[in-house]
């Protein structure tokens, strides 16, 4: 409630701030596709006060947000759109073809996401339905890739990892290892590496809350109020403006710019109808072509923000599309429990008798009625289970021999009846 208090206070700041706005208008638009709004063209620049209450606004109702969520548990659909080298095209493809356009490929899956924020431990399983290849338009055939479902856990000591599917894989670990399917092997590398991170299936639902992904306005905010002494207020000042605007629905939006030598920029929008939270993050070379876009649409849900929709996309200098990623909110439920087996091995699918590869302890585990028991070092010889091997000859004398002892025992029982 504090919170949420601080955020009605520092807005009612700034509409009475706002009635002594300066009247120079400035005309700015996002440019590319990367609104989910109508955010309006027409600026009116903010004095000192006035920029600086604007953008508490804005960390407050992040922080705010973000704080107001203690578990989530959600299921997304995403496509995806990847530049590809076109030499390596024509080197999978076996062929000299040239491709006068850019060589794409796209991929659909969806991502089911559980998460216990209070103790950083997030579960993902990534399921692939789609995955083709394109330039112009049109299709090309390409056998480069075969893209395996995974499901993850992540905590704050380790990422945890399962792929499935039809492949099989030896034991890099273990040079002289059989091969296994892919199912059966549960790596585990330090936590949230860059491989993961890099990983078009890592979904982060708190990445709209945090504010890196908005250009770090909250430490700009800091050295505007002097945080960092008077020199630095100076320089941030100088390359800090912040503007505000009305849309046809009477919605206030706020509009952040910052400037950066070489001329490039960031712009950063928030508005009334997202709850004061960001929409967009745009940052831009000096010809106002997109280098990097980030959006979200948020949709309130029993008084929380969350996101609904996501797109981020980066481009090459050219303005070439580089990557572009389109994320949908299929469901999602806040702050419901969570049980801690949602982020253990067997939540991952690992069956009984499947490897346990510890790449942060250089060891490979059996894992056995739910637990990892240890079976290897790392670059030890492989060596499985000795299994009893009873000749058929002994196991016939044994048998015969307990046989004769059993009539013995009841020829002598016979006898001292008589």
């Amino acid at each position: 409630m504090e919170r949420k208090a601080r955020v009605v206070l520092v807005l009612a700041i700034l509409l009475i701030q706002s009635s002594f706005s300066p009247a120079s208008e400035k005309l700015f638009k996002i440019p590319g596709e990367s609104m989910f709004y109508d955010v309006p063209e027409s600026w009116t620049e903010l004095d000192f006060e006035q920029s600086v209450a604007s953008l508490r606004l804005l960390t407050s109702s992040l922080e705010y947000a973000l704080g107001s969520i203690s578990t989530y548990r959600g299921e997304f659909a995403v496509d995806a759109k990847l530049l590809l080298d076109k030499n390596h095209v024509r080197s999978i493809n076996k062929t000299n073809q040239s491709y006068d356009q850019n060589v794409y490929r796209l991929l659909r899956f969806s991502v089911s996401v559980v998460s216990d924020r209070r103790n950083n431990k997030t579960y993902r399983n990534v399921k692939y339905s789609e995955s083709s290849a394109e330039c112009g338009g049109r299709i090309v055939e390409m056998d480069d890739a075969v893209f395996t479902d995974v499901a993850s856990v992540d905590t704050p000591k380790e990422h945890l990892f399962l792929e499935s599917g039809d492949l099989t894989l030896s034991l890099a670990e273990i040079p002289d290892s059989p091969s296994f399917p892919i199912d059966t092997v549960v790596r585990v590398t330090p936590p949230e590496d860059e491989l993961n991170r890099g990983h078009e299936g890592f979904v982060d639902p708190y990445r709209p809350y945090d504010m890196k992904s908005w250009g770090n306005v909250d430490y700009v905010l800091r050295l505007l109020e002097g945080g960092e002494g008077t020199d630095k207020q100076n320089e941030v000042k100088s390359a800090v403006s912040v503007c505000e605007s009305n849309d046809d629905q009477g919605n206030k939006w706020f509009l952040y710019r910052q400037s950066f030598a070489g001329g490039n920029s960031l712009c950063v929008v928030w508005g009334e109808p997202s709850g004061f939270l960001p929409v967009c993050h745009a940052y831009m070379n000096s010809d106002q072509r997109l280098i990097t876009a980030y959006s979200v649409k948020w949709r309130n849900d029993e008084n929380v923000y969350v996101p609904e929709d996501i797109l981020l996309e980066s481009y090459l200098p050219n303005g070439d599309l580089s990557t572009r990623q389109k994320i949908y909110a299929d469901r999602c439920e806040l702050n419901e429990p969570v049980s801690p087996d949602q982020f253990s091995f067997r939540a991952l699918g690992l069956k009984e008798g499947g490897l346990i590869v510890d790449n942060i302890q250089k060891k490979i585990y059996r894992y056995e009625k739910g637990e990892p028991v240890f079976f290897s070092e790392f670059n030890a010889k492989w060596k499985e289970k000795e299994k009893r091997k009873i000749d058929k000859f002994r196991l016939f004398v044994l048998v015969a021999g307990f046989a004769m002892i059993g009539a013995g025992i009841w020829l002598r029982r016979g006898r001292r009846k008589t």
